[in-house]
């Protein structure tokens, strides 16, 4: 009897995460009591001064309000445009990991159905809901079909291809007592029987020897209170000699119920409303992200929302991938930034997947600790959902997320390469950095209040509890994107224009050269000593105030000689395992948020002194 690998990724369709205590109960999780302020640490909010560590310097100057400050020029901080890192797919190859599928280029899969003697399904009907579910497109589903889904969201990267094939009579019934394993069974003969006349050959896509993820679909209603009959993506391993068919091994394939497609839209959230979709494709798009090496983006350990809110394919089996996956799939080319400052107009995420990287150590690698910042817009594969308050933001604005995907150093899977997943409380995968105080643990949503807006800033903390040498500043936000800059410590001096290490009468000389005959060779950054990108007669007007003794700003506003007194404001506290929200204040009109980590549990004699719970 050829077995499956223990490690199944049993899906929690359409969000029934979300819905209710179902999952909650099943994992035994208890739901920790929201307490006050008070009754959590003893204390209300409270006020207090902070000097924040990172405030820019200048040459001299005074004081200039946030917002009469310029733009952080892009020359001054260092970035990769359109990084090209190694890939999900190149990771495997490198580490000889079989993958159910790869995810750009043209992808041809079977799919085939599994009938039984006691299925009653209309079988034309069946036919025509593989061939929309798979193959059609927005108009033929109301939504999205798999094809469609993946051209959309991959902008193009990936193309799949449906084979769909005669429905294969098990000649068994079907039954909740069935085994286990009899899912591995009817791949193997459903394989062999069509053997002869499928050249399997033409199913693997990236040559790894072996046929590219087979949807098995089962004419049966799906239950998921038992381990076969409900959506999961897994590896088909052997106990003996390995099957080869037309050369090709078997590895990977998927098993779920055609009524995933019958399912309502928002039947998760107790809603009848179908929003118009007649086939719902939701869960094979879900379980293709798990073929392609994705893991699950909820947590299933702690019965908790896994700090994605339901905004992401992998967590709710809704709405679009991020930016992560997105680039660990090679969708993307992010823009990586470094060190120092630097100001990106960046265009919706949806619709172009622009994205920047903020980089913890600045190696060149989508496999470690990084902040992911994009224009969100609800649009796209957002829009059936944008309105409905089920965590698909409704509303544009910037959004940031924390990534920390740093390898594991013995990986065996390629769903599992990374340290940390979503079903850990503090340091997850991916989570959403919230803008207000959403804590999407106990509210479960993503909420239009996560956006962050124009003026809103945001410190960069890493989970060592060091910050970046840069905070996050959203400049402005418009018909052509959003602007936002990493305002840090410049590593420019501006006015010295010759470049000689300081800032003299030499370099007002240089800089009338210049402008008198551009062929003169001069540092135009550190020329620019308005900041308003360009080299002019009013840059040699500023620069010759300063060396008269002017009290003036050379270069960027931001950088200048006031020093931040920041006052924190608690906006949320922190719980034994949700995190807290505090915003902090300067006088001079800067703010930024920053979350306050868990406090963790307290045992006195088996129970918790914060909460209550029990150990």
């Amino acid at each position: 009897m050829k077995r499956t690998l223990a490690l199944l990724l049993a899906v929690l369709t359409a969000c029934s995460l979300f819905a209710v205590t179902l999952n909650f109960a099943a994992h035994g999780a208890e739901e920790e009591t929201a307490k006050t302020a008070e009754e959590t640490i003893g204390r209300a909010p409270y006020d207090r001064k902070r000097v924040h560590p990172l405030a820019p310097r200048g040459l001299r100057g005074v004081p200039v309000p946030s917002s009469d400050r310029s733009a952080v020029k892009n020359a001054a901080g260092k970035v990769d445009e359109d990084a090209d890192y190694e890939t999900l797919d190149e990771l495997g190859d490198r580490l000889g990991l079989t993958y159910g599928l790869p995810s750009t280029g043209n992808v041809n899969v079977l799919v085939i159905p599994i009938g039984f003697s006691n299925s009653n399904y209309d079988l034309d009907e069946v036919y025509d809901k593989l061939e929309k579910g798979f193959n059609g497109t927005a108009e033929d589903t109301g939504w999205e079909s798999l094809r469609s889904y993946y051209e959309e969201v991959s902008y193009g990267a990936l193309h799949f291809t449906a084979d769909i094939l005669n429905v294969y009579q098990t000649g068994n019934r079907y039954s909740s007592r069935t085994s286990s394993d009899a899912d591995t069974d009817y791949l193997v003969k459903a394989l062999t029987y069509y053997d002869a006349d499928i050249d399997y050959s033409a199913y693997d896509a990236n040559n790894d020897g072996y046929i590219d993820c087979v949807y098995l679909v089962y004419l049966a209603p799906y239950d998921a209170s038992t381990d076969l009959w409900w959506a999961y993506t897994t590896e088909y391993i052997e106990d003996g000699e390995e099957l080869h068919l037309d050369g090709k091994g078997i590895d990977w394939y998927m098993w779920f119920s055609i009524e995933f497609f019958d399912e309502g839209i928002m039947e998760a959230y107790h809603s009848s409303d179908r929003l118009g979709v007649s086939v719902n494709a939701e869960t094979v798009i879900h379980e293709t992200g798990h073929a392609m090496g994705l893991d699950d983006y909820y947590d299933y350990v702690n019965g908790k929302y896994g700090g994605l809110g339901g905004l992401n394919m992998m967590d709710c089996n809704q709405g679009d991938h991020d930016p992560f996956s997105k680039a660990i799939l090679g969708w993307i080319h992010p823009t990586v930034y470094k060190s120092g400052s630097y100001k990106k107009t960046l265009t919706s995420f949806t619709n172009t997947g622009d994205a920047l990287f903020i980089s913890k150590d600045g190696s060149d690698s989508y496999f470690g600790e990084y902040y992911v910042v994009v224009y969100y817009t609800p649009d796209g594969v957002n829009a059936i959902k944008a309105d409905k308050e089920v965590g698909i933001i409704g509303t544009s604005g910037v959004l940031v997320y924390h990534v920390d995907a740093k390898l594991k150093s013995n990986i065996e899977w390629i769903v599992e390469v990374t340290e940390h997943n979503n079903g850990e409380k503090t340091d997850r995968l991916i989570k959403i950095v919230s803008a207000g105080s959403n804590n999407i643990d106990r509210s479960g949503y993503a909420m239009d209040s996560d956006l962050f807006g124009v003026g809103d800033t945001l410190a960069l903390t890493w989970y060592d509890g060091t910050t970046a040498p840069a905070f996050l500043r959203v400049d402005g936000i418009g018909e052509n994107g959003a602007e936002v800059s990493l305002v840090g410590p410049s590593s420019i001096l501006y006015g010295d224009v010759n470049s000689d290490g300081a800032v003299n009468k030499k370099d007002s000389l240089a800089l009338k050269k210049y402008l008198a005959d551009d062929s003169n060779v001069i540092d135009l950054e550190a020329a620019d000593v308005t900041f308003d990108g360009t080299v002019n007669k009013k840059d040699s007007l500023r620069l010759k105030q300063y060396l008269a003794g002017w009290d003036v700003v050379l270069g960027d506003p931001d950088a200048q000689t006031h020093e931040h007194v920041f006052t924190e404001t608690v906006l949320t506290l922190p719980t034994c395992t949700g995190a807290g929200v505090a915003v902090y204040t300067c006088e001079c009109g800067l703010s930024y948020t920053q979350e306050i980590p868990p406090l963790g549990h307290d045992y006195v004699d088996g129970v918790c002194t914060r909460c209550g719970i029990n150990n």
